[in-house]
């Protein structure tokens, strides 16, 4: 019992010592002499030549190697573009290795170890040198942090690599094509005369390899070119096709690379799902069916569990059940690691047979009790519940399960109960979060509940899912549930939309991430504020000898850029799988239009003296002007209509009206187009950007949607 002012019930599963298994110390012994016996018999020739390397493979992957060398020399000479094209013919003869020495026969343990760290200096080293001395160096200890988190990426690759392997697909952006893409762009910059990069250009190289290192140690699934088979025979149209790729690279190589460097980097998040993990990797369902003797007389598996029905459980009937591959292979505990996938990797490695569960506080029954003992002869029930995770992302699922009340309700609560709080088991030695230094949890994570709450009948412990026994990775042996809430409809305010029971934990994610974007989508005004106050203090110093121009600039820019950062979102929620996103889409859409409503009004102040004559004159006369007033007029209307109040007087004609999205960006661009005089790399990356974007909503069916109808008028008469 604990302290009478502590008005809680706690249900803590007990913590049990296993001792580490026996070793195997004494087979080594044996092995060691049987390997020596077997090299006493060789002879002395034999033994020579098992000490020897093949030749050939070798000789390319020095090649390789000093590619990645002579890249970093010319890099610190000033010669980038000679940089930049030896990390690719390093790239090339990194490829080669692998198949002479597959072709000849000739592979080798050494012939491996040699080329991961030929790798390591090519395409780890080399490239984050390369862009320190192009750029990342004038911003000083941020500039050579970005290049170490790129260069420890690189070596976390390639250690994975050597560890687990890769044959049918990369597990992570492979290190070629991360420095692929870091010297594209260095190449394309200087390619069009783009000089030494300022602040901005420096900034923006440090993102692009700080992404790239970070996509190198991802968890994405890369093609890999291995696959590809260039002895079968192919149609005759591949060939012309063939053709004309190399046409289009050598009209203009390094805008080419770059645009096919960043496809490839980026195309797993277009169709990003959770990884299908191998079912080797799975916790088996062996580990848990030993559970199955006790649970049935809980009636865990009995035929004649009972089916909420879907009003009760707070299932829509368009709803889809989630495959069941999905739901024990997606899961968020941070016991066994931080990837969605870890649990169903490690969570084999739990003993949860036999468990106990350890009670105290304000009850009439305390101590340690057998979860077997507290479940059995239970009925228990099938509840079909969206299950939402803290960060968002949701599942529906046939959960099995006993209400938390008659769980409780046996270990007689007293007046003075006022909630339940729930800790979790700490075991460190079959957990590999909770022993991991970068987790930042406090172990035990502990939950609670109103008494109110935990008596609701729809909340539940479940002891099961998809008609089987609850495997670890979800949670084994039972875990907390509690089902979607609909608060009760009004005659003039009926209720369509489920609302999260108890705690609100989407509110408050989403808020963290409401606050998160509205940060970092005013750090360009803040920036401009400084740059101002330097110019107010010293005239020139903050926005150069016309400030007016250069604000104009800033604005116009910074504009579009936001716009397409609202344009993301919806993407970023598919890649993500967390809705939490679409709740600050309204925001950053109204952050978009404050800096095109600023860029307009800049425009309208300093070049046309607020005439609105000027205005128009300039609206007929010149065609990017038009292109800029069609966007801004397309984005304002986006803006007067964003409101809940529009959406339901507009229903299906304010999706048709928000697709102004497209014209606007579109102009936009061609707006940018015609004003740029020094190089269209700019305009290259921005336009890339939307395509992107475009692609992704296509290939998810969310793009715009186009009908053509002809009316068709019956004759006269």
């Amino acid at each position: 019992m604990s302290d009478p002012e502590d008005k809680s019930l706690r249900v803590v599963p007990e913590v049990e010592e296993y001792g580490e298994p026996e070793g195997e110390n004494g087979d080594n012994h044996d092995a060691a002499g049987a390997e020596a016996d077997a090299l006493g018999h060789m002879s002395r020739r034999e033994r020579f030549r098992k000490r020897g390397i093949y030749l050939l493979p070798n000789l390319i992957t020095t090649g390789a190697l000093f590619a990645g060398f002579y890249a970093i020399v010319a890099g610190m000479n000033g010669n980038f573009v000679a940089a930049c094209l030896a990390i690719f013919v390093a790239g090339a003869l990194d490829t080669a290795d692998g198949r002479v020495a597959r072709l000849t026969n000739t592979e080798s343990q050494f012939g491996a170890e040699y080329d991961s760290l030929s790798d390591m200096v090519a395409f780890g080293v080399a490239p984050a040198l390369v862009a320190f001395s192009w750029g990342l160096s004038s911003l000083g200890q941020l500039g050579w942090v970005a290049t170490f988190v790129y260069m420890a990426c690189a070596a976390l690759r390639l250690a994975r690599f050597n560890t687990k392997g890769d044959n049918a697909s990369f597990t992570g952006l492979a290190s070629p094509s991360a420095a692929a893409i870091i010297a594209c762009s260095i190449w394309a910059w200087v390619e069009y005369g783009g000089g030494v990069p300022g602040v901005i250009g420096s900034g923006i190289m440090a993102a692009v390899t700080t992404l790239a290192g970070l996509l190198m140690v991802s968890n994405f699934t890369y093609f890999s070119p291995k696959l590809l088979n260039f002895k079968d025979r192919v149609p005759f149209v591949t060939m012309v096709f063939v053709v004309l790729g190399f046409s289009i690279l050598m009209v203009d190589p390094p805008t080419v690379l770059l645009f096919l460097a960043i496809t490839y980097a980026l195309q797993p998040m277009s169709r990003y799902r959770p990884a299908p993990i191998p079912s080797s990797e799975i916790t088996p369902e062996s580990i848990y069916l030993n559970r199955r003797a006790f649970m049935k007389n809980s009636a865990v598996l009995a035929a004649g569990a009972s089916l909420a029905s879907p009003a009760v459980a707070g299932l829509q009937p368009d709803d889809d059940i989630t495959p069941e591959q999905i739901a024990t292979s997606y899961n968020n505990f941070y016991e066994f690691g931080t990837d969605k996938g870890d649990p169903a990797r490690y969570a084999h490695e739990l003993t949860t047979d036999p468990w106990r569960v350890s009670v105290s506080g304000e009850a009439g029954k305390t101590g340690e009790f057998e979860y077997a003992d507290i479940i059995k002869g239970m009925m228990v029930e099938e509840r079909i519940y969206r299950f939402r995770c803290v960060e968002a992302w949701s599942m529906v699922v046939p959960w099995m399960g006993i209400p938390l009340k008659k769980i409780l309700q046996q270990f007689e609560p007293n007046g003075n109960a006022k909630y339940v709080e729930f800790k979790t088991l700490v075991r460190p030695s079959e957990m590999r979060g909770q022993r991991s230094f970068f987790s930042g949890i406090d172990w035990p994570y502990v939950e609670g509940l109103r008494l109110d709450e935990a008596y609701h009948p729809l909340t539940i412990m479940v002891v099961g899912m998809y008609g089987k026994t609850l495997p670890n990775q979800n949670g084994a042996p039972w875990r907390l549930m509690a089902s979607e809430r609909r608060l009760p409809s009004t005659l003039f305010d009926p209720n369509t939309r489920p609302t999260l029971p108890f705690n609100g934990y989407a509110d408050e994610a989403a808020l963290t991430l409401k606050v998160l974007l509205a940060s970092l989508l005013s750090a360009p005004l803040v920036w401009l504020a400084w740059r101002v106050k330097l110019d107010l203090d010293q005239p020139g110093s903050g926005l150069g000898p016309d400030a007016g121009e250069t604000l104009v600039h800033y604005l116009g820019e910074w504009s579009l850029v936001m716009v397409l950062v609202a344009f993301s979102i919806s993407p970023m929620r598919r890649w993500t799988h967390y809705s939490g996103w679409l709740r600050s889409r309204r925001m950053v859409g109204l952050f978009a239009f404050s800096y095109v409503l600023l860029h307009f009004s800049s425009y309208l102040v300093f070049y046309l003296g607020l005439s609105w004559q000027a205005l128009f004159e300039d609206f007929v006369e010149r065609a990017y002007i038009t292109a800029g007033m069609v966007a801004f007029f397309c984005l304002l209307l986006m803006t007067l209509t964003s409101t809940r109040g529009w959406q339901r007087r507009l229903r299906q004609r304010w999706q048709q009206l928000h697709q102004l999205i497209y014209i606007a960006i579109g102009s936009a661009l061609v707006h940018l187009a015609w004003l740029t005089r020094d190089g269209y790399l700019e305009v290259a990356l921005y336009s890339l950007w939307f395509v992107l974007l475009c692609f992704e909503r296509w290939s998810a069916g969310a793009g715009p949607r186009f009908s053509l109808r002809r009316d068709v008028q019956s004759p006269p008469g």
